[in-house]
């Protein structure tokens, strides 16, 4: 941990690519989505288009959001199931992870085994799925 106290350089080089992979890949095409929801259908040729946006840096899409309850139902329906499914992940991870950090050494790589062999099914399937494409 000193290392990357005393030379800086170290630091940068290893972060460096992982923050420009998140600038481009994640947090410009957020930004481009947020300018347009600024914007209003373009009318091209009298034609409303479907496809094309003009930017009005209006909020009448954020009113209508927020009026039409269409909307807030969704909305709400969204958070209840978020909100549930963070109560369900704490109330079963905790444990879990208070029961694995306590075992014995011996037990614990055992544990860690039983709690990401589920993960590792999926992988198992698509490989054997391969195999079979391939031959």
């Amino acid at each position: 941990m000193e290392s990357f106290r005393k030379n800086q350089g170290v630091f940068w080089i290893l972060a460096g690519p992982g923050s420009l992979w998140l600038l481009f890949f994640f947090l410009v095409p957020l930004g481009i989505v947020w300018v347009l929801s600024f914007g209003e259908k373009a009318v091209i040729d009298g034609k409303v288009s479907i496809t094309e946006t003009e930017i009005t840096w209006t909020l009448a899409n954020y009113v209508r959001a927020l009026a039409d309850p269409v909307y807030l139902v969704i909305m709400w329906k969204s958070i209840w199931v978020s909100a549930l499914a963070t109560a369900l992940c704490l109330i079963i991870a905790y444990p879990v992870a208070f029961v694995i950090a306590f075992a014995s050494p011996r037990w614990r790589p055992w544990l860690l085994l039983a709690v990401i062999l589920p993960f590792w099914i999926n992988l198992l399937i698509r490989t054997y799925a391969l195999i079979a494409v391939f031959r």
